[in-house]
């Protein structure tokens, strides 16, 4: 910071104009598109842009995982997988079991 502490020092020279031209243009430069300025959609697609590889990652790790009725063991790691995801991403989730039903993955944001 020494240019600017010479550009205080004598705001008539040459730094001090330089300096000054520069935080001008910082602030009458508006920032990109603020978030709370942009649609629903525009902040899905930013993100998803942002994380796409992730997203795809998760996505076929969760398609990895059997998906045949039949296979009540295979049903369970599944809905085991989701709640963890769900925990990850700071959701309260829980495997909800009754008898011999399928397990009920149930989360709740708070």
């Amino acid at each position: 910071m020494p240019a600017l502490r010479t550009a205080c020092a004598n705001p008539s020279s040459a730094s001090a104009r330089v300096a000054l031209a520069a935080v001008l243009l910082l602030l009458a430069t508006p920032p990109a598109v603020p978030l709370a300025a942009q649609s629903p959609a525009e902040v899905a697609r930013s993100f998803r842009e942002a994380n796409e590889a992730v997203i795809l990652r998760d996505f076929a790790e969760l398609l990895s995982y059997p998906n045949v009725a039949s296979d009540r063991e295979g049903i369970r790691r599944t809905a085991e997988y989701i709640v963890g995801e769900l925990e990850a991403a700071g959701v309260d989730a829980e495997l909800l079991e009754v008898g011999d039903a399928p397990p009920i993955v149930y989360g709740e944001l708070r």
